[in-house]
């Protein structure tokens, strides 16, 4: 009974400091990013190996350029 009614619950989680609780998870590392003339090129690349029917199909699926700010939340709902 003490186990789950007494005091001091079950202590800290396998794997995680003594006394501290949950450990934080480790900070995220950036990927790889391209400029955006490497995109171009790359781009450029990989559409001069399409035909001509294949490169229509590409423009059609994926419409104009956008050129608007994107607004995305950093962690989902409540920043959290």
């Amino acid at each position: 009974m003490g186990l789950f009614f007494g005091k001091g619950g079950f202590g800290p989680r396998p794997g995680s400091p003594k006394g501290k609780g949950r450990s934080e998870p480790p900070p995220r590392r950036p990927g790889p990013q391209m400029d955006e003339e490497a995109q171009k090129a790359a781009m450029k690349k990989a559409l001069a190996v399409l035909t001509e029917e294949q490169a229509g199909r590409w423009r059609e699926m994926i419409g104009e350029t956008f050129e608007g700010a994107l607004m995305l939340h950093p962690r989902g709902p409540g920043g959290r």
